[in-house]
């Protein structure tokens, strides 16, 4: 009797999300903008894969709609395959540096810089490796 060959084993996927580089740089001036299903958007990006674990990193924002991100994200930890992982801002000093600007070089602002999001990615991502959760 022939015996059909086994079937392959899936692919155990981890997604590891910057939240702020995905509003900013994809959804902010779409649709998508008031909710994205992160789950389901994964699920549709890789079809054939077992997916164990969304890792979705951000920081809170400051100002009026920082209610918003709160929500968002209360909202995604409530979903079984989403872990969220919260990084800070830093208050830092730029010297202004635009080009034609009659005070550039001279005058100093106080900007937000998004700090842990990099550094809290590339740690989970090399612990789940070691501790083989995924391929």
């Amino acid at each position: 009797m022939h015996q059909a060959p086994p079937i392959p084993a899936k692919p155990r996927t981890i997604f590891y999300i910057d939240g702020l580089n995905l509003y900013y740089g994809a959804i902010r001036q779409t649709p998508a903008v008031k909710w994205l299903d992160i789950e389901r958007y994964c699920k549709l990006l890789r079809l054939h894969d077992d997916i164990r674990l969304i890792r979705y990193f951000s920081a809170l924002i400051a100002g009026p709609t920082r209610v918003n991100q709160e929500c968002y994200l209360r909202a995604l930890a409530t979903t079984p395959l989403i872990e969220v992982t919260l990084g800070r801002f830093k208050i830092k000093n730029v010297k202004c540096g635009v080009t034609g600007c009659t005070r550039m070089g001279s005058k100093w602002f106080l900007m937000p810089e998004e700090k842990r999001t990099d550094v809290n990615i590339a740690v989970f991502m090399v612990d789940d490796a070691y501790r083989d959760l995924c391929d």
